[in-house]
């Protein structure tokens, strides 16, 4: 787990930020606007 698994690592890290950033958006409408959603 040094540098041969580096750009394995940053893929990972990226695809989790995106995740991550995707799943607070879905969250943040699903409780600001419920009724567009329901």
């Amino acid at each position: 787990m040094e540098m041969t698994m580096t750009w394995t690592n940053r893929i990972t890290i990226a695809a989790t930020l995106i995740a991550g950033a995707i799943a607070l958006v879905t969250y943040a409408q699903a409780l600001s606007l419920p009724a567009h959603f329901a």
